[in-house]
């Protein structure tokens, strides 16, 4: 994991904070990069934005082969679990 801020995971935080206050899949999160799915490397920079607390990040039930999937988003307030 990068243990920095670097200028991708700029732009994903970007993009997050785009879409304030509203959870976003990492197909979600493809789709704001124009492409079909995340890299290993995008994911690293998602998980890096949680570990600096710049972004949330919640395991949705459901959905897929492994019975659940990330979501991620910026909020103004600490989500809760209606959102």
């Amino acid at each position: 994991m990068p243990n920095r801020m670097t200028v991708h995971a700029e732009g994903i935080l970007i993009l997050l904070q785009k879409n304030k206050n509203h959870w976003l899949t990492r197909s979600q999160v493809a789709g704001l990069m124009k492409r079909k799915r995340l890299t290993p490397y995008d994911i690293l920079c998602l998980d890096l934005l949680v570990t600096l607390g710049l972004v949330y990040q919640d395991k949705e039930e459901g959905y897929s082969r492994d019975g659940y999937r990330w979501r991620y988003g910026v909020f103004d307030a600490p989500p809760t679990d209606e959102d």
